[in-house]
């Protein structure tokens, strides 16, 4: 039933989506003699736009406005781009374009504005701290990641942190994904002497601090050390040894994760790792945690 609802909800606009290129063409192309000439035209135009939009909506858009703000824009983009088409004066371009801009406008600020202790856009979604499930709780792009506990950090952290940690002393500790920096508040509470925190989004970062009396302080331990980096690239051009890792990063359906749970990585990681554990956080169904 999914997979059918799927079909019909994209069938139509992708329809429309390969159907505008025809209609420019058909539209720019007068005479046959200039038939090539118009359509090379055209595709350098509908590269040039892909570059641009690419740019625009990586580096600017997302990060300002969040994820469902900039569909609204891409949408009105795409509606002044059909009434330019239709429109044959120019005289009426700037009205159509203050149009849609107030359309845009008006659905942006009907959109439900989430409540939190903390909320940020960045180029990884939307980044939030709320109490709306009645804990304290960190959402990425809406996603739940993590909640505190009465205790402040929950079993999952603990248990992966004492299994993957033991006993060791005097340990240098890789943890990559900082989350609501409960994992690293256990890790802090064995004898070690180093943690490098690898944490792709630094809104995560900024995030975490919410939670810092529920985890002592954790982030600001004179032994931590945090890393904006990809944890995937880190690992790669990482030339440091470590006792121990210990990921607790997303889900593998998340594009800048899956490459910490491949075999590939793990025998990256395994050269790193100075005959010490890896300890990786496997999300199940109920968020159960899977000791490897």
């Amino acid at each position: 039933a999914k997979i059918i609802a799927g079909i019909l909800i994209l069938l139509l606009p992708t329809f429309f989506l390969g159907a505008s290129f025809t209609l420019a063409a058909s539209m720019l192309i007068k005479e046959i003699k200039k038939g090539r000439k118009n359509i090379g035209l055209l595709y350098s135009i509908e590269i040039a736009g892909s570059i641009l939009g690419a740019i625009i909506a990586g580096f600017l858009l997302l990060p300002v406005l969040g994820f469902q703000k900039t569909i609204f824009v891409a949408a009105g983009i795409s509606f002044l781009s059909g009434f330019l088409f239709l429109e044959r004066k120019p005289k009426h371009y700037f009205i159509y374009l203050i149009i849609v801009a107030v359309a845009v406008l008006i659905t942006m600020s009907m959109v439900e504005k989430p409540q939190g202790f903390f909320l940020e856009n960045s180029a990884f979604g939307e980044v939030r701290v709320s109490n709306e499930t009645g804990w304290k709780a960190l959402y990425i792009n809406k996603l739940y990641q993590c909640p505190a506990s009465e205790n402040g950090t929950t079993f999952l952290e603990k248990d992966i942190a004492n299994t993957a940690l033991g006993k060791t002393t005097d340990s240098k500790i890789l943890h990559i994904g900082l989350g609501c920096s409960f994992t690293l508040a256990e890790i802090l509470e064995h004898n070690i002497t180093e943690v490098d925190v690898v944490e792709i989004n630094p809104a995560v970062v900024r995030a975490a601090d919410e939670f810092a009396s529920e985890t002592n302080n954790a982030l600001h331990d004179s032994r931590v050390n945090i890393i904006i980096d990809d944890g995937s690239q880190f690992v790669r051009n990482t030339k440091k040894k470590y006792d121990a890792i210990i990921i607790t990063v997303s889900e593998p359906a998340i594009a800048y994760s899956l490459p910490l749970y491949t075999v590939e990585y793990f025998r990256i990681m395994s050269q790193i790792v100075d005959d010490g554990i890896l300890g990786v956080w496997v999300p199940q169904v109920g968020y159960e945690n899977t000791r490897t």
